[in-house]
């Protein structure tokens, strides 16, 4: 499925992201998403390149 970036910069009332079947979030976030997930994309879980994944979030890190 394309995903065109723009379109979630788009999304104004709602929180919009794209992520993979391994619950990481690869693509792209709109403002909202990034705000509402900042603990998640500020976590020790977030691996070296700044994919942050649901999973690793919510199991392994204590604010989860």
């Amino acid at each position: 499925m394309a995903v065109r970036l723009g379109h979630l910069d788009s999304v104004t009332l709602s929180a919009a992201f794209v992520r993979n079947g391994r619950m990481d979030v690869v693509v792209a976030t709109n403002p909202l998403a990034r705000a509402l997930h900042a603990p998640m994309f500020a976590s020790d879980t977030t691996d070296r390149h700044g994919c942050a994944n649901f999973a690793r979030y919510h199991f392994l890190d204590p604010g989860g």
